[in-house]
Formats: structure tokens, C-alpha cells, sequence
């Protein structure tokens, strides 16, 4: 479908989401991103893809094959995510590792945002329920539908068109949460073009 949309140019999506990274970039305000199943995802390309059959993005594949192999031989940690926006001039944001903590407010009311939510507790899918028995206050995103579940927060997704869920009945929204330095949150959803809490 993207390739009929002369969308299919894996650097052109990289460099978008470069430019999104810049644009919410604020001096008073650090940029940190937890590492997900969607960061992880060009990994397969890596693994799975022929570059001599997609050569419009055989020297982006490449470029990113032998920054791979690098990591490998010098123990650097891999993360492609982290690899391609650096590679564009990134150096303002944070990337955390799988598994990383990043924890926001006082330590008697702490809030886990180092969890996509794609991975669970003991090697189970993650999801908002399991991820609130954990016992820990978490913010999360990878259901893509806001959710409040005893200490488990799960923000929305950032767009709702998207290629794979069109026309599907959906409870997704455009939704973010909002941390306080005392760790209470909100969940700010998207409607009509305006923020509601």
C-alpha cells in the first residue's frame, strides 16, 4: 500500500520522525525515548530484507547493516532507533535501553515510564492489566487506547489512520499523559482537534 502511495522510502520515514523529534525538542524540558516493539521492528528488515531487490533503499539498509555489525564487533549497544537519529544530528534526546527504568516524581509516589508495554511481566504480551498487577504505578503506551487500571496508565496513540486498522471499529484515541513532579497524572485525549482531560 505504501509502495502504491510512493511511500516506501525507509529513510523518508526515518527523517519524519527526525523532524517530529526536533519540533517537540524545548530547552526547559528533557526528551526522552522508551524503547518499543516499533523501535525494534527494523531490526527484521535487517534480518529478513534483500537489499539488491529494493534498491531505492539498498544504501540506507546497508549504511545501517554495517553500523550493526560495528556495534556487534565493539559490544556497543545496538539500537537502531537511537542509530539513525544520531546518524541525522540527534544529540538532544535520550534513548533508553529495553528494560531501562525511567521513573518521574517523589519517592513515595514514583511513576515507571521506562515500559513500552509490549513485554510483560515473567516473558508474557504486555498489557495494561498484567502490568498493573506488577504493583508498581507505570505509565505506558502500547495498547494505543487510553486506560487508567489501578496504578497502570496506558496513553493513545499519536495518529488513528494508520494503514493497518483502517475501518475497523477501534477504542483508540489520540491520548498522552501528563506526569506532575508530585506523581499524579492526567490523560490528555484529543478531540476535535483539542486537548481534553
Amino acid at each position: 500500500l505504501k509502495w502504491l502511495r510512493g511511500k516506501d522510502i525507509v529513510e523518508d520515514e526515518i527523517v519524519t520522525t527526525y523532524n517530529l523529534l526536533q519540533k517537540v525538542h524545548r530547552p526547559w524540558c528533557k526528551t526522552v525515548v522508551v524503547n518499543s516493539n516499533h523501535d525494534r521492528h527494523p531490526d527484521r528488515w535487517l534480518d529478513e530484507a534483500d537489499y539488491k531487490a529494493d534498491l531505492p533503499n539498498a544504501k540506507f539498509f546497508l549504511r545501517m547493516q554495517l553500523a550493526r555489525v560495528i556495534a556487534m564487533e565493539t559490544g556497543d549497544h545496538w539500537d537502531f532507533f537511537k542509530t539513525c537519529m544520531q546518524y541525522l544530528g540527534d544529540t538532544k534526546t535520550r534513548f533508553l535501553k529495553k528494560g531501562e527504568s525511567y521513573k518521574i516524581g517523589p519517592a513515595h509516589h514514583l511513576v515507571e515510564c521506562g515500559l513500552h508495554g509490549d513485554a510483560g511481566p515473567n516473558g508474557a504480551r504486555g498489557s495494561t492489566r498484567n502490568l498493573a498487577r506488577m504493583g508498581n504505578r507505570i505509565n505506558k503506551g502500547h495498547d494505543h487506547a487510553a486506560t487508567i487500571l489501578d496504578g497502570a496508565c496506558s496513553a493513545g496513540a499519536c495518529q488513528l489512520n494508520l494503514d493497518y486498522n483502517e475501518g475497523d471499529p477501534t477504542n483508540w484515541s489520540i491520548s498522552h499523559i501528563l506526569t506532575y513532579n508530585n506523581g499524579k497524572r492526567t490523560i490528555l485525549t484529543q478531540r476535535a482537534g483539542r486537548l481534553w482531560a
